[in-house]
């Protein structure tokens, strides 16, 4: 974040992984403007952002960040947000960050934000502004902005996985090593998840109050994690059924999915669901 030239960069993982928190730690003491992107069309999506901008200081709480910058007006157009963000940047001695969390929501209006956000950045270049961009979202979510074509603009890809076991140990259930091994085989390192585990019941008294009960905390979660992320996800929930129900071979699976007509199509969502 201290490199002065413009940067574009792309934050993914699962979600609940610890993107977001991530990220707001990181740019907590730099100016700029945090907004999250609402799950709506493309004008409801300007219009939230033009009034995020409206009321936003710099993340350091300086008031110079927005001093002679005027509010935008609600049906401001990407050409008009990106200008009043580069505006802001001008403004501020330390580089300036537009920080777009759940931007997978803007693949929709990919196709319109892309090229003036691109040519925001190229002449932040050309200028001697400081201005990162940064997108947040779900591994395979986010909108191709084409950054690597961009003369100038720097790109990183970054990806936030699962902890790793000696982490997440701390968070898990189990009084013996065996036992902390196991839960990490049934949780996983997913933050969002460990924050809501009680290390003092066993495994399956949490799958139980979490999955299993109505009232549990994950009961929608792997459904919400599968939607999100997968195309089509209503064939990934049918073979995810038949696999549940004991081990199948590959004529089995493909019975479980109808709108399959012939059992090698399975392959390639066998492979998401793996990978």
């Amino acid at each position: 974040m201290d490199d002065r030239a413009p940067h574009l960069i792309h934050v993914s993982g699962l979600r609940g992984g610890g993107k977001s928190t991530l990220v707001r730690h990181v740019l907590r003491d730099y100016p700029g403007v945090l907004h999250v992107c609402p799950p709506l069309p493309d004008p409801d999506q300007r219009a939230a952002l033009a009034r995020r901008l409206g009321t936003a200081l710099s993340s350091t709480g300086d008031e110079t960040a927005i001093e002679d910058t005027l509010p935008l007006p609600h049906d401001a157009d990407w050409s008009e947000i990106f200008q009043d963000v580069l505006r802001r940047a001008s403004r501020t001695e330390r580089p300036f960050v537009l920080f777009l969390d759940d931007a997978h929501r803007l693949t929709e209006a990919r196709s319109r934000f892309v090229e003036p956000m691109q040519a925001t950045m190229r002449e932040a270049a050309s200028t001697g502004v400081a201005l990162h961009v940064v997108l947040a979202g779900p591994g395979g979510g986010l909108p191709d902005v084409g950054a690597k074509a961009v003369e100038g603009i720097s790109h990183t890809g970054i990806t936030v996985g699962p902890l790793p076991f000696r982490p997440a140990s701390a968070l898990l259930p189990g009084r013996t090593p065996s036992g902390i091994v196991r839960a990490y085989g049934v949780f996983g390192g997913i933050p969002a998840v460990l924050r809501r585990l009680d290390r003092d019941v066993t495994v399956g008294t949490n799958v139980r109050r979490l999955l299993l009960s109505p009232e549990g905390g994950l009961i929608d979660a792997g459904a919400r994690w599968v939607e999100g992320d997968l195309q089509s996800p209503s064939r990934y929930f049918a073979i995810l059924r038949t696999l549940a129900k004991g081990e199948a071979d590959w004529g089995t699976v493909h019975e479980g999915v109808s709108d399959l007509t012939r059992s090698g199509q399975v392959a390639p969502y066998l492979s998401r669901l793996e990978e």
